[in-house]
């Protein structure tokens, strides 16, 4: 047998001088351990009153009342461990590889300063210096990026496995990662490249 129970009062009212939407519904052949209360604000005495009223109803059972948010944060509070650990863990790795960069971007200039002296002397501008870096740097880095993006999309969708709600990855999200990272890795090469590239080449020519 369902029990209908209309606890409060609102503005407005029906004949019977409660809500016309319950604010609280029974509706069960047996009796179930848990009830759920929505608050249309929360604040911190409304759990307290809620067991206060609560427990009055049910004198003879021990009333526990628990904020669905806290213990929902709690349940995924591993995940959330993890995201971060691995959110810290790809910055550091980040870090690392722009240092690796830019330690490999100073030896190729330094190695092919030379060469660019002479395409210098033969017309060449700044722009088409730096357009020969940015074209060898770009042929390493993008398919690495792009292995790393099919990588982190099947890690990500087994993770996702562990959940009964699950969100669609996108794909936009891997291309605008790739795109971050290209950014990047194309400061990191014109910055280095600049100096040498911008320089007077009859310096690197005059050993010759």
């Amino acid at each position: 047998m369902s029990k209908n129970i209309r606890w409060g009062a609102a503005v407005e009212t029906g004949d019977d001088g409660m809500n016309e939407f319950p604010d609280l519904y029974f509706y069960s052949v047996k009796p179930a351990y848990y009830m759920l209360v929505k608050f249309n604000k929360l604040k911190d005495e409304s759990l307290s009153e809620l067991q206060s009223k609560v427990q009055a109803m049910y004198p003879n059972n021990k009333v526990i009342v628990k904020n669905y948010a806290s213990e929902l944060a709690n349940q995924y509070a591993s995940q959330l461990n993890f995201r971060n650990g691995i959110l810290v863990a790809g910055i550091v790795t980040m870090i690392i590889a722009l240092f690796g960069l830019v330690g490999y971007t100073s030896d190729e200039v330094n190695r092919r300063r030379k060469e660019i002296a002479i395409r210098k002397v033969n017309g060449a501008k700044v722009k088409d210096i730096l357009r020969i870096f940015l074209k060898d740097i770009m042929k390493i880095a993008l398919p690495c990026i792009i292995v790393g993006d099919i990588g982190a999309w099947l890690i990500a969708r087994q993770w996702l496995m562990s959940f009964s709600e699950k969100i669609t990855i996108t794909p936009l999200l891997f291309i605008g990662v790739t795109i971050f990272l290209l950014v990047i890795i194309g400061l990191s090469v014109v910055v280095n490249c600049y100096k040498v590239a911008n320089s007077n080449p009859v310096k690197y020519l005059k050993d010759e």
